[in-house]
């Protein structure tokens, strides 16, 4: 037993200084990193469904002929997404007519405007709860106010709110089909023979 001690001890150094050795390598590669979960754990939640409209990673190019699609005197182009709003006051109706007032809308020489989808406006404000991203009534960042939002940014020189992208969206509320998603103070519900506020947008890429 003397003998042999020394030799198992020894193997049983080498095998506890490997271990070390491969964890500080995970390490380095940021597998215990507790920011790279945490950023795993959010990209997560937030992950759309898969007919939204999302930016990737990396924001898609903008187009050589920008202000043809997107012209700043009628739109406002959200590089991010690839989507231009429309620019200037809302529009008001219930949410039939605001499907076909943008339907119908003909601006800068392009009839292919709509109205956003409950995504677009999740997209352009940010900051939006886990309710929010689990389909749920909650809410976004503000347009404007402390936040800095990719909607204050984008309409940075909108003299009042009914120059900025609000209301109805184009999208049914669950199960409800009396019932649309909007945008006003929160994302929620509203009957859709209701009149409030809209914008229209049309999808440049």
């Amino acid at each position: 037993m003397k003998v042999r001690f020394p030799f198992i001890a020894a193997l049983g150094f080498a095998a506890l200084f490997t271990a070390c050795q491969d964890e500080s390598l995970l390490q380095q590669d940021g597998a215990f990193d507790d920011d790279a979960d945490l950023r795993a754990d959010t990209d997560s939640a937030a992950t759309p469904s898969a007919n939204s409209h999302v930016a990737t990673d990396s924001a898609p190019p903008i187009p050589e002929d920008i202000d043809s699609l997107c012209h700043p005197d009628w739109g406002v182009y959200d590089a991010g997404f690839g989507v231009c709003w429309k620019k200037g006051a809302g529009r008001l109706g219930n949410w039939h007519q605001a499907l076909a007032i943008c339907d119908d809308l003909t601006l800068g020489g392009h009839g292919d405007w709509t109205l956003p989808t409950r995504q677009d406006f999740v997209n352009l404000l940010g900051g939006c709860d886990d309710h929010v991203r689990q389909m749920q009534i909650g809410r976004c960042d503000k347009c404007f106010g402390d936040v800095e939002t990719r909607c204050a940014a984008l309409f940075h020189d909108a003299p009042d709110w009914t120059h900025t992208p609000t209301g109805w969206t184009s999208d049914t509320f669950d199960d409800r089909e009396d019932v649309a998603w909007m945008l006003l103070a929160q994302m929620e519900g509203q009957l859709k023979e209701l009149a409030i506020h809209f914008t229209c947008l049309r999808r440049v890429l």
